[in-house]
């Protein structure tokens, strides 16, 4: 995402003052770290010590979700201000994906998954348990979102397990974008479907993939994918919608 990279320019002249995450690498340390500032940012938004929070404003205190302590209460009324994420994103109702078992790549620590209605969800993400370290409730979302802490390129479930996977402006992030594709083809049900937001750019630490129609149909040769949305993005990129 946009702001992840701005954070990462940033990021990469400070220190790691918090040495609990020593065994990260540089890359997850950055994505780690940008999460959890993102806490702080939440908060003030909540607490309206800062009118608006990626163009959102600051919510009304009718708009408040107040059954937590202040942590939680930010963070429950940013995922509801920021519901529609996903569908809008992958350019689907959120009652798409209907009995379905979906599988997120790069599902990050707020649950965007919720969206869709009436299935059972496995968020994907190998920074999973640092995120609740950090102080996110990702067991206390819902019962029917599952998260695992594992990298794209190593997922741990059954062949022909899920129903659909998606991603959202995250499968540029992984290490090994060809093997990711493949353990998604492997995943995924026959005449299952596949929804990505892939976001086209130049390498950076946390995003390493500059990648084009060409890499992106490659690699998911087997799924037959369709471009179904391409518009002009901040800095002379370029974000894309693939579809089965």
């Amino acid at each position: 995402m946009l702001h992840l990279k701005r954070f990462v320019r940033r990021f990469r002249r400070l220190p790691r003052s918090d040495h609990r995450f020593d065994y990260l690498s540089d890359k997850q340390y950055a994505a780690l770290k940008f999460w959890d500032k993102e806490i702080d940012n939440f908060i003030a938004w909540y607490n309206g010590e800062i009118s608006e929070h990626y163009q959102s404003p600051a919510p009304s205190e009718a708009a408040k979700v107040k059954d937590y302590d202040q942590r939680l209460n930010a963070i429950w009324t940013w995922v509801r201000r920021d519901s529609s994420k996903y569908p809008n994103a992958l350019r689907i109702r959120r009652d798409h994906f209907v009995g379905k078992t979906v599988l997120d790549i790069g599902c990050g620590p707020i649950p965007y998954l919720l969206a869709f209605e009436d299935c059972q969800l496995i968020g994907l993400d190998n920074l999973v348990n640092e995120y609740r370290e950090v102080g996110y409730p990702l067991d206390e979302y819902s019962p029917r979102l599952k998260y695992v802490a594992a990298p794209g390129e190593q997922i741990p479930l059954p062949t022909s397990s899920v129903d659909a996977v998606i991603s959202v402006n995250a499968i540029d992030h992984v290490d090994k974008f060809a093997t990711t594709a493949r353990e998604v083809i492997r995943v995924l049900k026959p005449d299952g479907i596949v929804r990505m937001q892939i976001h086209y750019h130049n390498p950076t630490l946390t995003e390493p993939w500059k990648l084009d129609d060409a890499v992106v149909l490659q690699s998911f040769a087997p799924l037959g994918l369709n471009k179904i949305h391409e518009e002009p993005y901040t800095g002379n990129t370029v974000m894309t919608v693939w579809s089965t």
